[in-house]
């Protein structure tokens, strides 16, 4: 398993440690993370000594130091995963990334002949040029199994002619225990707007920003409060003083796991204002967006990726169009000000907490397992790598 960090990095750890409870041998080869907490049960390996950022901004300088990084982690982790897969044969080996990370995980098949299955947490389309990939060159297509955290992402990967007996999709799960929790501890203020995630353009944080210009002139005590980094934060920051939100807005960095759900408890609505778009990674269905949902905070987010999958206007919150600072306002505002309507979309949004536990997503991530395992146990294998090289290009 190869995860990335941050709401990534979550799903590899939660997902690991409830396959580890169900009977499950886990290894987990990744890169630095900062603040890892390791989990009992699970062999974790960090191959590099710096941390990867894959998701650092294409238009500047720094994006090419971090394909360096990512490229030299590829390196490292394919030599670790070999030599591992040496002294006790991996079953499956389950790639979690991005579309580029296909080519590696189809460079695993080749190498170990295990199962590999690729889950997908962002658009597979990042670019025209993977978008007119021919079929019997998409990595998408030579795996056993491709797994999309959202319909939209699995619905993509299906536009690309990968065989539809191959794709499914299968939702990232929620810390049900700690939304008890602190949904216990859970205060309406009436006044606090979340944002919980990567600070990056494509987050639309900063039209967040601009709205609460507009939400702070009809309630001036709303309050935002940004729970994440990235990039973008130092920019962000000079925004919220230009616009005279000093007192508005609160930047909180990167928080543990207790931390963010610290801050969820105090929120009355949460907000996702991504502006993601076919050319660009899309969102999948995100945690953050579901664990508010599970703790009964209403949310106001648009409509792209995996979003509309969670979010049903009008019912558990309101979707609006990207971009669209004035209606992100008007949504904001309806929601401070209605404490009945902010109730009733809470307990609709409570729903959603029957149906993602890690339990249940890892119960069907070893269906996948399981058959694809025994599809490949029916099969001759060709323990050539030549041959297996030769299969590929068919």
């Amino acid at each position: 398993m190869v995860p990335q960090i941050g709401g990534l990095e979550n799903h590899v750890r939660y997902l690991s440690s409830a396959q580890w409870r169900h009977g499950h041998d886990v290894v987990i080869v990744m890169p630095r993370v900062r603040g890892l907490t390791r989990h009992q049960g699970l062999e974790t390996h960090e191959v590099t000594p710096f941390e990867v950022n894959p998701m650092a901004s294409m238009q500047t300088p720094r994006r090419l130091l971090e394909l360096a990084k990512i490229a030299l982690f590829l390196i490292l982790a394919m030599r670790l995963i070999v030599r591992l897969h040496k002294k006790t044969r991996f079953d499956v080996v389950h790639i979690h990334g991005g579309f580029p990370l296909a080519v590696f995980a189809v460079l695993l098949r080749i190498s170990l002949g295990s199962t590999t299955v690729v889950t997908l947490h962002s658009s597979p389309r990042p670019s025209r040029w993977f978008r007119r990939l021919p079929r019997r060159l998409n990595p998408l297509a030579k795996v056993d199994a491709v797994i999309g955290t959202s319909e939209a992402i699995a619905s993509e990967v299906l536009e690309m002619g990968v065989d539809p007996d191959r794709v499914c999709a299968i939702s990232s799960g929620v810390d049900l225990e700690s939304v008890r929790e602190w949904e216990q501890k859970r205060r309406d203020s009436s006044r606090e707007v979340i944002f919980v995630g990567r600070l990056r353009g494509v987050k639309g944080v900063h039209f967040l920003i601009e709205a609460m210009r507009i939400v702070v002139d009809a309630i001036p005590d709303a309050h935002l409060t940004v729970v994440g980094d990235g990039p973008d934060l130092p920019e962000l920051k000079l925004l919220v003083k230009r616009l005279g939100l000093d007192a508005a807005v609160t930047f909180t960095g990167s928080l543990s796991h207790s931390g963010v759900f610290r801050e969820l408890a105090k929120a009355s609505v949460f907000v996702l204002p991504s502006t993601f778009t076919k050319r660009e990674v899309g969102e999948g269905r995100p945690t953050a967006l579901m664990e508010a949902l599970c703790m009964g905070i209403p949310v106001v987010a648009t409509r792209v990726g995996g979003i509309p999958e969670l979010v049903r206007n009008g019912v558990n919150g309101f979707l609006v169009q990207p971009n669209q600072t004035r209606e992100l306002a008007h949504c904001i505002v309806r929601v401070l000000s209605d404490y009945n309507l902010r109730k009733q979309l809470g307990q609709n949004g409570r729903v959603l907490g029957e149906t993602v536990s890690w339990e249940r997503t890892a119960e069907r991530v070893e269906e996948v397992y399981r058959k694809h395992l025994t599809r490949s146990a029916q099969k001759t294998r060709k323990t050539c790598a030549t041959s297996r090289m030769e299969e590929y290009f068919r």
